[in-house]
C-alpha cells in the first residue's frame, strides 16, 4: 500500500492546515493547507453529522450511513491529526513526521467528502418517492381498467390490464405504455364514461414521473456504493498512516512521558458504549 511517508503529493508543511473548525459544516474542510497558523479541531465536524441527517432523513434505505466501527475508527484519526497540530513544533517542514501528518489530514478530507456523498446517495435512494409515483400509476391504470371493461361491456380485456396484477416495477413502466396503446382508439368512449379528458395525457405524465424516481434511486444507490468503497479505503489508507505514527511519533516527544501515554491514549478505538452486564450472584444456601 503505497500510504508512505511520501504519499499524499503535500509539500513540506503542506499538513499546516486548518482541516476545518470544530463543529462546523463540510464546505469548511477545504481549508488552507500551506501554514499551521490556524488553532482548528476536526473531531466535531466528522462524519458523524452527515450520518445523522441521513438517519433522520427518513429515507429508509437499509444502508446510508457509516457503520458504527468505522465512525469511531474516524474519530480516533480525527483524535490523531489534532494530537498532531498540538505538537506542531516537535514535526519540522520536510520531516517525516511532518509529511505523515500532511497524508493523514488528505485522508480525512476526501473521507468526509465520501460521507457526504454517501449521505445524499442514501436521501436519493429513498423509496417513499418511488411507492408514492407507483401508487399514483397503478391508481390511474385501475381506473382506466374499468372503465374499459364497463365501455366495451368485454368480460376479457386485453393482455396489458392482466399484467397489472403486482407487477414488477421493471416491468410496470412497459405495461402502462402497452395500455395507453390499447386505449387510444376508445379515447373519446371512455371519456364518455366521465374519465378526464386529459386521462391519457395524465398517465403518459405518471409513467415519466414514475421512471424519474425509478431511475433517481438507481443513480442514488450506485453513489452510495462507490461512496462506502471510498470510506473503506481511505479508512485502510489512514490506518497504516498511523501506524507510521506509531514509530515516529514517540520518537518526537523523547522522554515526555506523559504525552507519549496521550499519545496511546489518542491512537486507541473506543468501543461502543452499552450497558454493563451484571454479574450473577451465587444464591446463598440457607
Amino acid at each position: 500500500m503505497n500510504v508512505g511517508i511520501g504519499s499524499g503529493n503535500v509539500g513540506s508543511g503542506g499538513w499546516n492546515a486548518g482541516v476545518g473548525s470544530r463543529n462546523a459544516g463540510v464546505g469548511n474542510w477545504n481549508g488552507d493547507v500551506s501554514s499551521w497558523d490556524v488553532d482548528v479541531g476536526i473531531s466535531n465536524s466528522g462524519m458523524g453529522n452527515c450520518n445523522a441527517g441521513a438517519d433522520s432523513s427518513n429515507a429508509g434505505t437499509e444502508d446510508n450511513a457509516m457503520r458504527d466501527v468505522d465512525l469511531r475508527r474516524f474519530t480516533m484519526l480525527e483524535r490523531v491529526w489534532d494530537f498532531g497540530h498540538r505538537h506542531r513544533a516537535l514535526f519540522r517542514p520536510g520531516t517525516a513526521g511532518d509529511r505523515l501528518f500532511a497524508a493523514l489530514k488528505e485522508r480525512l478530507v476526501a473521507l468526509q467528502e465520501a460521507s457526504l456523498q454517501q449521505t445524499v446517495g442514501g436521501i436519493s435512494t429513498s423509496a417513499s418517492g418511488q411507492v408514492r409515483a407507483r401508487r399514483a400509476l397503478l391508481a390511474q391504470l385501475e381506473a382506466i381498467k374499468a372503465t374499459t371493461a364497463a365501455a366495451t361491456k368485454r368480460h376479457r380485456l386485453p393482455d396489458a390490464f392482466a399484467r397489472l396484477r403486482k407487477p414488477r416495477d421493471g416491468e410496470l413502466a412497459t405495461i402502462a405504455r402497452g395500455i395507453v396503446h390499447e386505449v387510444t382508439p376508445n379515447e373519446a368512449l371512455l371519456i364518455e364514461h366521465h374519465l378526464p379528458p386529459t386521462f391519457l395525457t395524465d398517465l403518459r405524465d405518471a409513467i415519466a414521473t414514475f421512471e424519474r424516481t425509478v431511475a433517481a434511486r438507481q443513480e442514488g444507490r450506485s453513489q452510495r456504493m462507490t461512496a462506502s468503497s471510498d470510506i473503506r479505503r481511505l479508512l485502510i489508507e489512514a490506518g497504516a498512516i498511523a501506524k507510521q505514527l506509531d514509530a515516529v511519533v514517540p520518537n518526537a516527544l523523547g522522554r515526555r512521558r506523559s504525552d507519549v501515554e496521550l499519545w496511546k491514549d489518542t491512537r486507541r478505538v473506543l468501543k461502543k458504549a452499552g450497558r454493563r452486564k451484571r454479574r450473577k450472584t451465587a444464591r446463598r444456601e440457607s
